[in-house]
C-alpha cells in the first residue's frame, strides 16, 4: 500500500461528516473534482471502497465507518501536537548541565523560580559535573545548555557571559587566626590548602590567580566535592578558596569564617551553547530569566 497522507485523511473525514462531495469540497476550499479524485485515490490505495455512491450522496459502508472511528481521534491528536510544537503549550524537556557551584547552589532555586513565574512545569534533567565535562557534553549535543564557572576550551561551542562570582578564602570559625585586617594571600602560603580536582572550574580559576600573584603552594589536599571541602575546613583540616555563594549559610551560622584578603579573586559564570543548534523558545526564556534574576547578586541567596 502506498503511503496515505494527512491531507487524504482530512478529505476522507470531511466527506464522512457531510456525506456529500460538493459540501466537503466547499468546507475544504477545494474543487468538487479534487475531492472526488482524492477519495478515489484513497480507496485505490486501501484496496477497497469506503463509500457507497447513491446519486450525488455518499454513504459510509461498514469498512468506511470502521476507518472513520479509528482515524478521527488520531487526526485530532496529530493536529494538536503539530500545532502545539510552535506554541507555549508545548511542554518541552530541558536538559541542562551545570558545573558544581552553579548546579548545587544556584540552579535548583532558579529553576523553581522560573517555573513559578512562567506558570509552566517542564520536564527537566539536571546534570552536575565539572566545567570540562559539561563543555564536552554541550559540544556532543548531549545537553541543551551548560552553565559553567571555568574557562571553556572546546572550539565547537559558544560561550556567553552570565555573571561575576567572588571567591573567598575560608577557615574554621573555631580556628580564629586573629586576622582583623585584610592580609595578602602570600601570608597563607604555608597553610594547608584544600582544593578541588583538575578540570574543576573553581580550581582552574584558583590556579590562574595563584600564578598571577606569583604564589606557589606546597601543602595541598584534593577533595572533589564542595560539600566535603566545607566539612573538612570546618573540621580544621585546612583552609579553602571557595565561591561566596557556596558558603553563605556556613558564614551566617558561624561554622566557617572568611579570611579577608587584599587581593580580589573574581571569575565569570558563563552559558555554554551549542554552536550549530537553535535553542527552543522555552530555553531562551530560561536564559533570559537567569540574567534578570542574578542582577541582585550577591543578595541572591539559596
Amino acid at each position: 500500500m502506498e503511503n496515505i497522507t494527512k491531507r487524504q485523511i482530512e478529505i476522507f473525514l470531511a466527506v464522512c461528516e457531510s456525506e456529500n462531495m460538493k459540501k466537503a469540497a466547499d468546507k475544504l476550499y477545494l474543487s468538487h473534482s479534487a475531492v472526488s479524485t482524492a477519495i478515489s485515490q484513497f480507496e485505490t490505495q486501501l484496496g477497497c471502497f469506503v463509500f457507497d455512491r447513491v446519486g450525488r450522496e455518499v454513504k459510509l459502508n461498514q469498512k468506511g465507518a470502521y476507518l472513520k472511528d479509528k482515524l478521527a481521534p488520531i487526526l485530532k491528536e496529530l493536529s494538536f501536537h503539530l500545532k502545539s510544537v510552535g506554541k507555549d503549550e508545548f511542554q518541552e524537556k530541558f536538559i541542562i548541565g551545570a558545573s558544581t557551584t552553579i548546579g548545587n547552589y544556584l540552579l535548583p532555586q532558579l529553576m523553581s523560580s522560573f517555573m513559578e513565574k512562567e506558570k509552566v512545569s517542564p520536564d527537566f534533567e539536571l546534570i552536575i559535573e565539572n566545567t570540562e565535562q559539561i563543555s564536552k557534553r554541550v559540544s556532543e549535543n548531549k545537553i541543551d545548555l551548560g552553565l559553567v564557572e571555568g574557562p571553556v576550551f572546546k572550539t565547537n561551542v559558544t560561550t556567553e557571559f552570565w555573571m561575576d562570582d567572588e571567591l573567598i578564602v575560608v577557615q574554621s570559625y573555631s580556628s580564629n587566626r586573629g586576622l582583623n585586617e585584610p592580609i595578602s594571600i602570600h601570608k597563607l602560603k604555608n597553610e594547608c590548602w584544600i582544593m578541588r580536582e583538575p578540570g574543576s572550574g573553581t580550581q582552574s580559576t584558583i590556579d590562574a590567580k595563584l600564578m598571577e600573584f606569583g604564589l606557589s603552594l606546597s601543602n595541598i589536599k584534593v577533595i572533589s566535592q564542595t560539600e566535603a571541602i566545607k566539612q573538612a575546613v570546618a573540621s580544621e583540616l585546612g583552609i579553602a578558596c571557595i565561591s561566596r555563594v557556596c558558603v553563605s549559610k556556613e558564614l551566617d551560622f558561624k561554622s566557617l569564617s572568611e579570611i579577608s584578603l587584599k587581593e580580589s579573586i573574581v571569575r565569570p559564570f558563563s552559558f555554554v551553547l551549542p554552536i550549530n543548534r537553535k535553542l527552543s523558545k522555552g530555553m531562551l526564556r530560561f536564559i533570559e530569566f537567569c540574567k534578570e534574576t542574578v542582577c541582585v547578586y550577591p543578595d541572591f541567596r539559596i
